[in-house]
């Protein structure tokens, strides 16, 4: 029986007893000696009492069932009473009920393997590498992209170790070595029990976990203030915005609402297929603009979706002029740019529709409106389409707006882009606390697995 004077050698003799048990009933298979630990695998000194372990040696690695008994994507279902867990469900550390989908118990019974239990860790080992969280149900499958994680002996002091060092810096350097650079990054379970993990005897690890738990949850507790002022950001930038189109930051008063046809003197839907093919597209020449890339109302090309030049004077009524604004027409409702001198001559995309303004209306201006929360909700009432929400140009030349002199636009603008300026301050320095914390939990742990933290 473990206690606090047991050394890190009890442990393992304890594990080892544990697993010749689970042979014998039959429920693993037996395990082949793992090589080891060379000192060069040794990353940094631990104490004398500790010992470098692979993790292989000291919990059980369960891949999921990869033959034929693998349920089809049709077999899985919506509802049910028994999991299947993919990557996709496991978000924080936990596994979430958002996409879960299950599996009926007649395919459940005839899997190899892959069963989970109330407690498990499941790890992905192929594409998000790394990520993990703790099981909370009673049973369970898991997808293959992913293993199970569980510890011989039922110590919950165990598994909360295990967990820590799946988190931390020490363990993402050792797989960063299997992050071939592709959109599939993957490793074998047979690879994840070579990594190293320093073991301490289990005392010690209870009381590290003991000790990081109870720094992390002040880390949190500081972190969830943070985050909310983080989480206000858009509705402290919605508020503004609206303040600035009634016209309430420079005391002009709300102005009478037209028609945005009023103000324009074209609006032009981009290219039909007809007229841009895929193979018109090359690299690094003039820019085609579409609603992916109309970004916080910025116009962000991408030098892949470019056309010749000679494409482009071909199409040359789709070409943006100095304070044009460009729109989304599809999806997202709202996306808007101003077009400036860098933008000038750029395309149209099919996906866009273009506003040319009288010159007594500015593009900036008037380009906020088309993002404020009040003409979102217009154009998403009104736009078509049962697939994919569209907009057309009767929808468009609709839209009320206010109508506003060219010096109270500019005005309005300059005020707005100070106020917005310190929010974007907040923003990132609250951005930058909550990476100082992230790094505090890092730092935390490296002190923690090299047993350099104190009580």
């Amino acid at each position: 029986m473990l206690n606090e004077t047991s050394t890190v050698q009890d442990l393992l003799d304890e594990i080892q007893v544990a697993k010749e048990k689970l042979i014998k009933q039959k429920k693993i298979k037996k395990i082949r000696n793992l090589p080891d630990i060379s000192d060069k695998e040794e990353l940094f000194k631990i104490p004398k009492n500790w010992k470098w372990m692979r993790l292989g040696e000291v919990i059980q690695i369960i891949n999921g069932d990869r033959g034929k008994n693998y349920p089809s994507k049709k077999e899985l279902k919506e509802t049910g009473n028994i999991p299947f867990i993919s990557a996709l469900n496991i978000k924080n550390n936990t596994i979430s009920n958002e996409h879960l989908l299950y599996v009926d118990k007649e395919r459940y019974d005839v899997l190899r393997s892959g069963k989970l239990s109330k407690g498990d860790i499941v790890l992905c080992i192929r594409g998000s590498l790394g990520k993990n969280g703790r099981y909370p149900y009673e049973c369970g499958a898991i997808a293959s992209s992913l293993v199970i994680i569980r510890s011989y002996l039922n110590v919950d002091g165990i598994y909360r170790y295990i967990s820590l060092y799946l988190n931390s810096i020490l363990f993402q350097k050792e797989l960063s070595k299997y992050d071939n650079g592709t959109a599939q990054p993957n490793l074998g379970a047979k690879d994840l029990a070579l990594f190293a993990v320093p073991v301490p005897p289990l005392s010690e690890q209870q009381r590290l976990v003991a000790r990081i738990e109870s720094l992390f949850a002040k880390l949190d507790a500081a972190k969830a203030k943070v985050q909310a002022v983080l989480d206000a950001h858009e509705t402290r930038k919605a508020a503004l915005l609206h303040e600035a189109i009634a016209g309430n930051l420079i005391g002009a008063g709300e102005k009478e609402l037209k028609p945005l046809s009023e103000i324009v003197d074209l609006i032009r839907i981009g290219p039909f297929g007809s007229a841009l093919h895929k193979e018109d597209y090359i690299q690094g020449g003039i820019p085609v603009v579409n609603p992916q890339h109309i970004v916080n109302q910025v116009i962000c090309p991408d030098s892949r979706k470019s056309i010749s030049e000679s494409k482009a004077d071909s199409l040359a009524v789709y070409k943006m002029c100095v304070n044009d604004i460009i729109i989304g027409r599809r999806g997202e409702m709202g996306r808007t740019a101003p077009v400036g001198e860098d933008e000038a001559g750029w395309l149209c995309g099919t996906g866009c529709m273009l506003l040319r303004l009288k010159k007594e209306y500015d593009a900036k201006f008037y380009s906020l409106v088309i993002a404020s929360q009040k003409s979102k909700q217009y154009l998403e009432t009104h736009a078509v389409g049962s697939t994919m929400k569209n907009l057309n140009e009767k929808i468009i030349r609709n839209l009320p707006v206010p109508v506003y002199s060219y010096a109270e636009q500019q005005e309005i603008v300059a005020v707005l882009d100070r106020l917005l300026g310190r929010e974007e301050e907040v923003r990132q320095s609250a951005e930058s606390v909550l990476a100082a914390i992230d790094s505090m939990k890092q730092s935390i742990l490296a002190r923690a697995f090299r047993g350099e933290l104190g009580a």
